[in-house]
């Protein structure tokens, strides 16, 4: 029967969670841009385990303009990715550009720049989170549960600067070889509306 009634569905108040967790390191990489609410959430549901499939993450969050992505591994990686672009697409896969967007290692305190912005994302009803065309970083990839996934980095983002495109730079972010990954998802989070918090002005 799957989930009904996703759409746009308000979530509470996010409980302390990945992104609060480390959102000082990712706003260095937005200029300051903070996130105030998220459209997805494996940690709200029946238990402290539950995922929602990619239908769900696809219903609660394709309207947005912007969103981060964030998740734990296994393998106790936290990496993720920012979309500039909304991820409903036409309900073909097909790749799009999104200038400004970029994958990251918590792990490793790295940002990932777009080098190749025409295949910067994959907008694919069945897949859920997908960047690039390596696929650079896909979780619940064909219709898979949310906690599979793989990396293949270097095709669409760059790597770390002390690794080429093969499998060293694939381990080096997500800690497997290409499409053979010896983890899953532990947490998964997707922060939409991002602002930029306004500086505070001297007492006059």
């Amino acid at each position: 029967a799957g989930f009904v009634g996703f759409a746009h569905f308000v979530m509470p108040p996010p409980p302390p969670g990945l992104y609060l967790e480390h959102a000082a390191t990712i706003a260095n990489w937005l200029d300051g841009g903070v996130f105030s609410s998220y459209c997805y959430n494996s940690t709200y549901g029946l238990s402290s385990s539950a995922f929602y499939p990619s239908s769900a993450f696809h219903s609660n969050c394709d309207s947005y303009s912007s969103s981060l992505t964030i998740m734990r591994l296994s393998n106790g990686k936290v990496i993720g990715g920012y979309m500039t672009v909304p991820w409903e697409g036409s309900g073909d896969s097909s790749y799009s550009s999104a200038p400004g967007s970029f994958l990251f290692s918590i792990t490793n305190d790295w940002k990932h720049s777009l080098i190749r912005d025409n295949t910067a994302v994959l907008r694919e009803p069945n897949y859920g989170p997908t960047f690039g065309s390596g696929h650079d970083l896909t979780i619940g990839p064909a219709g898979s549960d949310m906690t599979t996934g793989y990396c293949r980095l270097g095709v669409s983002y760059s790597c770390r600067e002390a690794y080429s495109f093969g499998t060293a730079c694939d381990i080096d972010f997500c800690g497997n070889s290409t499409r053979n990954p010896s983890w899953q998802v532990e947490e998964l989070e997707v922060w939409v509306d991002m602002t930029y918090p306004q500086p505070s002005l001297p007492p006059p």
